[in-house]
């Protein structure tokens, strides 16, 4: 891999976000994560990710964005959106 690293967006840090997250933290990545309940972010704070304050800035910050949630676009989706949320 090149010198200059990926930045990565990650939306939802529940088992699966938090972990991935992580292991892209300890490889050196730079990391921006979103979630509705900020205080899940704190473990990948401590690790040297940055926290996003709403979904848009989450989207401003990575390069590339991963979303590791299940209905949380649900949210956030108007009716133009290109998101289709699939509820289970």
């Amino acid at each position: 891999m090149s010198e200059s690293k990926l930045a990565i967006g990650c939306a939802g840090a529940g088992v699966l976000g938090s972990a991935i997250m992580g292991r892209l933290l300890d490889c050196g990545f730079s990391v921006t994560v979103w979630n509705r309940h900020r205080e899940k972010l704190q473990p990948l704070l401590a690790l040297g990710a940055v926290a996003a304050e709403t979904p848009a800035d989450l989207a401003k910050a990575g390069a590339r964005i991963r979303g590791y949630c299940r209905n949380s676009f649900q949210k956030w989706q108007t009716p133009n959106s290109r998101w289709k949320a699939r509820s289970r």
